[in-house]
């Protein structure tokens, strides 16, 4: 029997209507596990955090901005980024609401998502709001993130200059042929709770579960 999965990510009434600023780009907040291990030079999801630091660092050597936050108020996040002074920490105190997350999302041109989504809300949710991502190749999901269609996807086999300069090359072509609005639109089709009804019922017809 054929598994029936479908993004979902938030309805469009939702989703923020202010705009990006130019040239910023949000680090998405690590997870709790990948703060533990930041010692651990072999665990793989803090390699990944120290290199998409390292993509950022080189960013800002070309006026990009980044920011990034903490709901929680993890000391031991505040004082690793002590080592990283380009960052900007937006401080959201112990809980932030969901329209002012939607809100954070939208302010960005770009979601810097470094770890594995559980099931992607940041990243569904970014998408819907017409901003592209950046995340890494050896666990994006291909169903949702395509290399320079609504995402940019690096690795950390690559150096964090040659990361830096593929997404500014990217980034050029989305304000230029207006990439925001497609994501957006497709986003709708393929991640909105408004379609994900119809999008189940097409999916079980196509799989015989269900008979005009």
């Amino acid at each position: 029997m054929n598994e029936i999965v479908e993004p979902i990510g938030t309805a469009n009434e939702w989703i923020s209507n202010v705009g990006s600023e130019f040239k910023t780009i949000l680090l998405d907040e690590p997870h709790p596990i990948v703060l533990e291990a930041l010692d651990d030079e072999h665990n793989i999801l803090t390699k990944q955090y120290k290199h998409s630091l390292d993509v950022c660092s080189e960013l800002s050597k070309f006026n990009f901005k980044i920011r990034t936050f903490c709901r929680s108020e993890n000391q031991k996040q505040i004082d690793f980024l002590k080592h990283y002074p380009f960052i900007d920490y937006i401080s959201c105190g112990k809980w932030v609401s969901y329209g002012r997350m939607l809100e954070i999302y939208a302010q960005h041109e770009t979601l810097f998502s470094f770890f594995q989504e559980t099931f992607g809300f940041p990243i569904y949710e970014t998408l819907q709001s017409g901003r592209p991502i950046i995340s890494y190749i050896e666990n994006a999901n291909p169903a949702v993130l395509r290399q320079f269609q609504n995402a940019v996807l690096i690795s950390y086999y690559q150096s964090p200059a040659l990361c830096a300069q593929i997404y500014i090359e990217y980034i050029k072509n989305c304000r230029s042929f207006n990439f925001f609005d497609k994501i957006k639109e497709e986003a709708f089709l393929k991640c909105s709770t408004n379609t994900f009804c119809q999008r189940v019922v097409h999916d079980m017809q196509r799989n015989g579960y269900l008979i005009d």
